[in-house]
C-alpha cells in the first residue's frame, strides 16, 4: 500500500501512543467486520499508529493490539452496535434498527460522540452519532446519524488545514435537536 500525502500530512503532524498495526492485524479487523476497511484508513492504522490519535481530544478507535474503547477494538464496538436491536437510527432520512452495516464508529469525541464512516459507499462519507441527542422525553425518537462531510478524505484533510470539527459537530447536534423539537411540536 503506497501512503498516500494526505496520510503522510497526519503522520507528521501526529503523535500515536501505539505502534502501527501490522497487515495482518488490519486483515483480520476486516474478516471479522465482513467487509473491507477503506483505504485512508487503513493507511492511518499501517503508517500513522493503531489507534489513540486524532483531531482535538478526539482519537481513532485501534485494532487488536491498539487503543481500545472500554475493551472495545473498532471490530467489537461495531459488532456490539449492530448488537443493540431495540434501538432505531435515522440516517438520510430512513430508519434502520439494528445500526446500519457498515457504518464504523472509528472516532470517538469527549461526551461518547462518535464520528462514524459510511463504508458501504467508495467515497465513505462521514456521520456524527450523538449518544448524548437522546433525552428522556423523547427516548421513542430515531436516533440522528448526522452527515458531517462527504468524505473521509474531506474530513482528513479539514483535519490537516485546523478546521474545527467539534464545532461543526456541535452545531450540526443543535440544528437536528430543533429540527425534531419542531416536528414534535407540530405532531
Amino acid at each position: 500500500m503506497i501512503l498516500t500525502p494526505l496520510v503522510e500530512q497526519i503522520r507528521q503532524k501526529v503523535q500515536s501512543p501505539y505502534p502501527v498495526a501490522t497487515l495482518g492485524t488490519v486483515l483480520e479487523a476486516e474478516a471479522s467486520l465482513g467487509f473491507a476497511i477503506p483505504s485512508l484508513l487503513k493507511e492511518l492504522y499501517l503508517y500513522v499508529g493503531n489507534g489513540g490519535f486524532g483531531p482535538s481530544d478526539c482519537y481513532l478507535i485501534g485494532l487488536q493490539g491498539g487503543h481500545e474503547y472500554w475493551g472495545d477494538t473498532l471490530a467489537t464496538l461495531y459488532a456490539d452496535f449492530r448488537h443493540w436491536q431495540d434501538t432505531k437510527y435515522l440516517k438520510d432520512g430512513k430508519v434502520y434498527s439494528p445500526w446500519p452495516e457498515q457504518l464504523l464508529p472509528a472516532f470517538l469525541w469527549p461526551c461518547t460522540i462518535y464520528t462514524c464512516l459510511d463504508c458501504s459507499q467508495p467515497e465513505t462519507p462521514i456521520y456524527i452519532y450523538d449518544t448524548n441527542f437522546i433525552k428522556a422525553d423523547n427516548r421513542h425518537l430515531p436516533r440522528p446519524l448526522m452527515k458531517h462531510k462527504a468524505s473521509l478524505s474531506e474530513w482528513l484533510e479539514a483535519i490537516n488545514t485546523g478546521e474545527d470539527l467539534w464545532i461543526e459537530m456541535d452545531q450540526l447536534s443543535r440544528t437536528m435537536a430543533e429540527r425534531l423539537t419542531q416536528e414534535q411540536q407540530s405532531s
